[in-house]
């Protein structure tokens, strides 16, 4: 909503990483190649291999009881999951640290939260043992009520998958994702956990205990790409990031409404695009724009439906409203300067020119 705090965004235009306090520089950069770019000149790009590691981590001190983060992402085209013990990577993270430690939630694999100590939420591929296919997002979760079918002293996280059908994660295309927690009222369940995956709500977890103290809360936010002994060289790609908590408890719309265009500029559609009578995925549908399409802004945003979108004219077929995320900034190609050249021969037999 328009009252939303905003804790931390990062674009990725300025060229480096100096918003972040925790960058591993093996395994993190700016790219500026277009084609990995969702939005703007720069992006996020993780590389994955076996000597790159480390993470990417933000804290907020002494944080918040509730906080969305919405990013951009890519998988690079035949993206393999699997590390060299046979399961998959930990992608990104939010946790829960004590206000006087920001330390708390590291380290702490294989323990279950006491409900003073921390909480944390990882959202990663869907994993099989020993199969590399890149699969939809899970929750892999640290809460106090977690179920520990091992032994209390190797208490791994929860999974917590999508609700069926579960969206694909399509490795060369750009996907967007919310992820939202909300820290329990101490003494209460009413905690939540949820997930947006292109606009469409896939995991909704309520009636969650994350704390018994209100000297935990969200915190610190971080990407990870945990990928130990990686056979091959990949990258992962991200843009457009933003953490921010709601102005009240209530429910409100899962994405900001967006900066991106400014009424008159020219855009183009990076992808088929469907064009609306109105803002909303339930507007009647007056037809679509291919790839590559030019137009013009002239109206909007407006956030519907977990999208941004945008009334525009385009320069062919119909015209209406379109989401954000399949659009981009156009900027014509300069103009050819160059003079002409020109090429005289000299007449022949005393001809008059």
């Amino acid at each position: 909503g328009p009252n939303d705090t905003i804790i931390f965004q990062d674009d990725f235009e300025g060229g480096n990483l100096s918003r972040w306090d925790e960058v591993s520089p093996t395994r993190y950069s700016i790219t500026s190649v277009l084609a990995n770019v969702k939005s703007g000149t720069g992006a996020l790009e993780a590389l994955i291999n076996s000597t790159s590691s480390g993470n990417l981590g933000k804290w907020y001190m002494p944080g918040y009881d509730e906080v969305y983060v919405a990013f951009d992402m890519k998988f690079e085209t035949g993206f393999q999951n699997m590390r060299s013990d046979g399961y998959g990577m930990h992608f990104f993270e939010q946790l829960g640290n004590r206000v006087d430690n920001q330390w708390s939630a590291s380290g702490q694999a294989g323990i279950r939260p006491n409900g003073t100590d921390f909480f944390e939420s990882v959202l990663d591929p869907n994993q099989i043992y020993n199969d590399p296919t890149l699969r939809p997002l899970n929750f892999y979760t640290y809460y106090p009520d977690m179920s520990c079918p091992a032994a209390p002293a190797l208490c791994y996280g929860n999974i917590i998958s999508q609700t069926p059908p579960a969206a694909p994660l399509t490795s060369g295309v750009w996907h967007r994702v919310v992820f939202r927690i909300k820290a329990n009222t101490v003494g209460q369940k009413d905690g939540a956990q949820s997930l947006w995956f292109n606009g469409v709500q896939k995991i909704d977890m309520q009636n969650m205990r994350w704390r018994d103290t209100t000297n935990l809360k969200l915190n610190q936010l971080r990407f990870d790409f945990y990928m130990p002994g990686a056979v091959n060289t990949e990258h992962v790609w991200i843009d457009n990031l933003v953490a921010w908590t709601p102005s009240t408890t209530s429910t409100p719309a899962p994405i900001p409404v967006s900066t991106k265009f400014s009424l008159n500029d020219r855009v183009q559609s990076t992808a088929t695009l469907n064009v609306r009578a109105t803002p909303s995925t339930s507007g009647t549908l007056l037809g679509s724009q291919t790839t590559n399409t030019l137009g013009t802004v002239i109206g909007g945003p407006t956030n519907t439906d977990g999208f941004n979108w945008w009334n525009l004219n385009y320069d062919t077929g119909v015209d209406g409203w379109s989401v954000e995320d399949y659009l981009s900034n156009y900027v014509a190609p300069p103009s050819d300067t160059t003079p002409p050249t020109i090429s005289l021969t000299a007449p022949t037999n005393a001809s008059t020119v």
